[in-house]
């Protein structure tokens, strides 16, 4: 994970991309943050879930088809739960992250690129870019959960 505020985000990733399918020759898609946009995800963290295995947060690179995930029937996915904002997509999954059926769905209802990271390798590279500002607890230490949500336990 990279964030990067100067140059352009889209400049960094291009470069990253290059670089990679040079050393490595195969194409990997790269998305790259502001910190302040890192920073905005994790303060509106919008799901309370048991802990960091069991919690993911999907960064997408173009804003998320929030009509297509809202109509989801949360029947159809027992145990996982889904909250939108308008460019990350978070969900949580009771038998934890490599059951998930959900970022797959998500992956339908997006045009650009998504990278999916649980809430531990979320926080890390947030604290070593400047630290926080805003919620950077492990999910599950109290906090409710906001409007936006679809899915039950």
């Amino acid at each position: 994970m990279v964030t990067a505020d100067e140059p352009a985000p889209e400049a960094v990733g291009a470069a990253v991309r290059e670089a990679v399918h040079t050393r490595f020759g195969f194409d990997a898609p790269v998305l790259v943050s502001t910190l302040e946009r890192f920073r905005a995800t994790v303060a509106a963290n919008p799901l309370d879930a048991a802990g960091p295995s069991v919690f993911m947060v999907l960064f997408c690179s173009e804003p998320v088809d929030t009509a297509g995930l809202t109509s989801i029937d949360p029947a159809a996915y027992p145990g996982e739960r889904i909250a939108l904002t308008p460019t990350e997509v978070s969900t949580h999954h009771e038998r934890g992250a490599h059951e998930a059926l959900l970022p797959a769905v998500v992956g339908r209802h997006r045009p650009g690129e998504i990278t999916a990271r649980d809430w531990r390798t979320v926080l890390p590279p947030l604290e070593m870019a400047g630290g926080s500002r805003g919620r950077t607890s492990v999910p599950g230490d109290g906090a409710r959960e906001r409007p936006g949500t679809v899915g039950g336990a």
